[in-house]
């Protein structure tokens, strides 16, 4: 008798994201079974015919324990094997892995890990401490520290230690209307650094015990505002992959 070992289970979340439809696409040309967890009714991935089912569930960000119940709730009912973390949801997740992996394998890192990545700051310090080249940064929490470092500077970059897609980076703009009207503080900080001209590119990897198992380098070149980058074509730019590496190790 011939037997076919069942695919797994897999729930995403971020079912609002064009990147999460196309992993589940992905997955389901693999014989996977999706499932979809998400908190907007505006949710492209869950009318996916490669979708098994779409949850409805609270805000991350705004419900955070509401969120992890339903969670929790959806992966014992429907046996879910995998739990994939998309958009932002992926830090909440993260915060709570432990409890998560009771009930199946979560595939992010501890918060720890994720602070340090996404923090502007402490990702200059992790390349420092690796030896791979930055633009010079320092951590500013007072703007009168701000005002003096920006006397002695004519082109700089400046952005929240936490940010997303370049959302609220200054470039070269000195303006008291930009300045002014910023927030900073010992709870809010920023990050100042030089500003280095040059092609931009961006960098796309999966990674697990300290392996690159997938990754996608491309060019900057259409952006949705200041950072996010939207591009359909990958390059080859071995040293810049030569620094995944070293960063994933």
């Amino acid at each position: 008798m011939v037997t076919t070992a069942k695919k797994a289970n897999i729930l995403f979340t971020g079912g609002r994201s064009p990147a999460t439809l196309d992993l589940i696409r992905l997955f389901a040309k693999d014989g996977y079974n999706n499932f979809v967890a998400e908190s907007l009714k505006s949710n492209l991935s869950g009318v996916s015919k490669y979708v098994k089912k779409n949850f409805l569930i609270p805000s991350a960000a705004l419900e955070t324990e509401d969120f992890i119940y339903h969670l929790v709730d959806i992966i014992r009912e429907y046996r879910i094997d995998i739990l994939i973390p998309n958009c932002e949801e992926v830090f909440y997740i993260s915060k709570y892995k432990e409890k998560l992996e009771k009930y199946c394998y979560v595939f992010t890192s501890s918060i720890d890990v994720l602070t340090q990545l996404h923090s502007k700051f402490q990702f200059i310090e992790l390349l420092e401490k690796l030896d791979i080249r930055y633009p010079k940064s320092q951590l500013i929490d007072h703007r009168q520290d701000l005002i003096h470092e920006l006397k002695n500077i004519d082109k700089f970059v400046l952005k929240p230690d936490f940010s997303r897609f370049a959302s609220q980076v200054i470039i070269n703009d000195k303006s008291n209307e930009k300045i002014d009207n910023i927030r900073i503080d010992e709870q809010y900080k920023w990050v100042l650094q030089e500003y280095i001209k040059g092609s931009a590119f961006c960098s796309y990897s999966v990674a697990q015990d300290g392996k690159v198992l997938a990754s996608s380098i491309y060019p900057s070149v259409y952006f949705a505002g200041q950072g996010g980058t939207v591009h359909f074509e990958s390059v080859n730019i071995p040293e810049i992959y030569l620094i995944i590496e070293k960063i994933v190790a």
